[in-house]
């Protein structure tokens, strides 16, 4: 016959396996989780990734573009003619 401190502790060690498998399940559920929101953040730094790309490209244009204006004598007026845009923008932002 099984005394009473056999009993008391196969319901320990049943109640602590059970608890236990009850932790385990939840951190398989956060790790789950986990993966899902790395997965989609890295699908995010991706796209980002992208757009930077197709803004630094037509920079990279006109970069060049300017450069190239450099030895010729067109210079001087474009930049008058940018200087003239901004001020008048900033004219139409102080209205």
């Amino acid at each position: 016959m099984i005394d009473f401190t056999q009993f008391l502790l196969a319901v320990v060690v049943i109640s602590l396996t059970v608890m236990l498998l009850l932790v385990g399940f939840q951190v398989y559920k956060i790790l789950k989780e986990l993966q899902i929101s790395i997965t989609k953040m890295n699908k995010i730094l991706d796209d980002t990734g992208v757009m930077t790309e197709s803004v630094s490209k037509p920079m990279q244009a006109f970069s060049g573009f300017l450069l190239s204006l450099k030895g010729t004598s067109l210079v001087v007026p474009v930049l008058k003619f940018l200087r003239r845009v901004k001020s008048q923008k900033e004219e139409e932002e102080n209205v």
